[in-house]
């Protein structure tokens, strides 16, 4: 990946097996390696994540640029997987919030 541009931040909750979400990106060409105990990287041309279990989950990382279809892939990935999630993107110094999405839990 060429240097990012953009930060990607966000919590997830909803999260009972990490194996069903991970399944959900890697059905949608986004190579997925365990990268630690309870951590996985998540890449796609354009984008390096991380998702972490913790309480709440964390998906982190970094994003080339903010290509709107990659980040409506990345939104349809999890709400597929029923999840609720605060997510922000911020420019390369992570000063100005570029985009912010929210999906509260599902009734």
């Amino acid at each position: 990946m060429s240097e990012p541009a953009f930060s990607l931040h966000a919590t997830l909750d909803g999260i009972t097996e990490a194996a069903a979400l991970i399944q959900q990106f890697e059905a949608h060409h986004w190579q997925v390696r365990k990268s630690g105990w309870h951590a996985w990287e998540l890449r796609k041309q354009g984008a390096e994540l991380c998702l972490e279990a913790s309480s709440p989950w964390l998906l982190h990382g970094d994003l080339e640029s903010d290509d709107k279809k990659l980040i409506a892939e990345l939104l349809h990935l999890l709400e597929s997987a029923g999840l609720s999630y605060q997510l922000e993107i911020y420019d390369d110094n992570a000063q100005t919030l570029i985009a912010s999405h929210t999906r509260a839990k599902p009734p």
